[in-house]
């Protein structure tokens, strides 16, 4: 998995060993390389999404939530989103969907919302000004 960085680099998730790098791309090398082991479950990891958003990176696992890094690459928190595969942001704000509904979490804060969604299969949501995007396979 990868993401662009705030400071133009590229956030690089190793699956395989577990590591979180930030390459610069005008240097060509790793500036950052931070070994996740020690704050990780010592389980199966299923990352799907990974994403820089207010100068926090936000790295998914399907398992076990959503794992909070400062930019320098220090752990923040986790946050249990259970079910989550896709993040959106918005404001102060993550979005995703779980359980059958969307759900708002704030960056901040222990707070969070839930919508009852339509009984339908929708695969990712995306929030972009003050509007939130379903998306289903159709």
């Amino acid at each position: 998995l990868a993401t662009l960085s705030s400071d133009q680099n590229l956030w690089l998730l190793e699956q395989n060993d577990l590591r979180l790098m930030k390459y610069n791309f005008r240097s060509r090398e790793v500036i950052l390389d931070i070994v996740l082991a020690p704050w990780l479950d010592d389980i199966d990891h299923d990352f799907s999404f990974i994403r820089e958003y207010q100068n926090l990176l936000f790295l998914v696992d399907k398992g076990s939530g959503t794992h909070v890094f400062d930019n320098l690459g220090n752990y923040i928190k986790k946050i249990n989103t259970a079910e989550a595969v896709y993040l959106s942001f918005d404001g102060e704000h993550l979005y995703y969907l779980s359980a059958g509904q969307l759900v708002q979490q704030s960056l901040y804060s222990e707070k969070n919302s839930t919508i009852e969604l339509p009984p339908t299969i929708f695969q990712g949501v995306v929030v972009f000004k003050d509007k939130v995007y379903l998306i289903c396979e159709r």
